[in-house]
Formats: structure tokens, sequence, C-alpha cells
């Protein structure tokens, strides 16, 4: 692994200081952890339960290596949310969701960008569904990002699937509305939840990150099954966990 994929002491330190505040309202459990430390770059592939779980898994990798995570282009319209994420060498993806976008360039984008940074030998992570979850299990429905992603990826890249579990129903996610949270709002609660609390009292929420490498059947399922029936098989590893509880 070239040392320029290393995180630097500037993002080690910030990214600990995420992890130690983040420490305050989750008990946060992971598995699979050493797969982060492999050489070979890395597709992060995980199901979005919540506004939250981006940040819990980037600020994770950050600890032994850097990620370029694949994220709304919304964010970085806010000037303080845009040097966070070049400083961590985010992918702007459009927001389909947003009202009038138009731009029918977004997967061409997002696979540019994703395979530009995996043949430059980093880790990327992309979210198969493309959007918040409105339900506790994962639906990719007709998603095609990662199905047409995979063939185009080098072959060296090892594909991590991680199971996200324990922030549906929390206020980062869809589950009271079925509406996208606003951050900066849901924050700001957050922060007024753990003075009432009392900070290191405060009630905290068990979560789960479970990485498994999953590259020669997702990279078989790719070439050998329709995209429908690729996305039914991801459906099927990311909600393995919800299934057998």
């Amino acid at each position: 692994m070239s040392r320029k994929n290393l995180p630097n002491i500037p993002q080690r330190f910030v990214a600990s200081v995420f992890r130690a505040f983040l420490s305050l309202r989750y008990n946060i459990t992971i598995k699979g952890e050493d797969l982060i430390k492999l050489k070979q770059p890395k597709l992060f592939l995980p199901n979005h339960q919540s506004l939250i779980d981006p940040v819990i898994i980037v600020t994770k990798i950050l600890k032994y290596q850097k990620v370029s995570s694949a994220v709304s282009a919304t964010y970085f319209e806010n000037r303080l949310f845009r040097a966070i994420l070049n400083w961590i060498e985010a992918i702007p993806v459009t927001d389909l969701e947003r009202r009038g976008n138009r731009d029918v360039d977004v997967l061409k984008k997002m696979l540019d960008g994703t395979v530009q940074a995996l043949s430059a030998g980093k880790n990327a992570l992309i979210y198969p569904s493309g959007q918040l979850s409105s339900q506790e299990e994962e639906r990719i429905k007709n998603k095609q990002g990662v199905y047409r992603l995979i063939p185009l990826m080098p072959d060296n890249v090892l594909i991590i699937g991680i199971r996200v579990s324990g922030l549906w129903g929390s206020s980062w996610s869809r589950a009271a509305t079925n509406k996208t949270p606003d951050f900066m709002h849901v924050f700001k609660r957050g922060i007024w939840f753990l003075l009432k609390h009392g900070i290191f009292f405060a009630p905290k929420r068990t979560v789960s990150f479970e990485f498994v490498e999953i590259t020669e059947q997702t990279k078989r399922k790719a070439v050998t099954s329709d995209r429908r029936s690729f996305n039914e098989y991801l459906e099927q590893f990311f909600n393995e966990t919800t299934k057998n509880r």
C-alpha cells in the first residue's frame, strides 16, 4: 500500500475527535476491523440506515487508511462541510431527491470518480441504494451504480460489504417522518440531548458495523446476473442481521 493512502496526522487527529464525540452517544461495535488494514485498494459497500452511519464508518476507516466516499453534492454547498469533504477527498454525487434536479450525467460522474480513485490505489465507499433507507431492511430496487461499477474496477480491488444495524429509528433516520432529516437540525438536537443528560451520563444507542470481504461472489454476480438479481444478492447480504434476529 502506498504511503499516499495513509491518513496524515491531522486527519488521524480529527477522526479521533469525531470518534470520541460519537462514543458519547453510541455504543459502537465493529466486527471485521482487520479488513480495513489490508494493503489492496478496497471498495466499501454499506447499507444506509441513517445520516450518521457514513460519519461513523469514514472516521473508523481513517484510523488506518484514507477513503474517498461518494457524498451528496448538497453538502458541498455548505462551506464548512465542503472544506471537510474536500479534505477527505469525497466524491460529490448529485442528489436526485432534490426537486428540479436534472443531472442526467450523475451516474457517469460517480463511476468515473470512483474508478479513478480505485485505479490510483485508493479506497472508495459507495452506497448501493444511493439514498437513505425508508425502512429498516435495505432496498436497492433498480439502482445500477454498483452493478455498473464492478466490471470497470481494477482486478486487485477488494470488495468489503458493511452491515450497519441499530441506527434505524434514530433521529438521523427516516423512521419518524419518512423524510431525510436536516443534518444541522438533528446535530443541534443531539448536542442539547448530551448537555441535558450531563454529557457523560447520556443514554447510548447500541449500533453495529460488520465488515465482510465479499470480493469473489460480488464480482461473479456482477457478470453472471442481471441488475435485479445482483441487487437482490446485495439486499440479502445487508439484511441477514435483521432477518436472523
